[in-house]
């Protein structure tokens, strides 16, 4: 673990994650 990050943001009342693995790899979830 340790190296991942998730960032919230809240877009017209929707919040998504997007999130960055240790690989550079981003993932937007809902």
């Amino acid at each position: 673990m340790g190296g991942q990050r998730v960032l919230e943001i809240v877009h017209l009342g929707e919040v998504y994650r997007l999130q960055t693995t240790r690989f550079g790899k981003l993932i937007l979830t809902k």
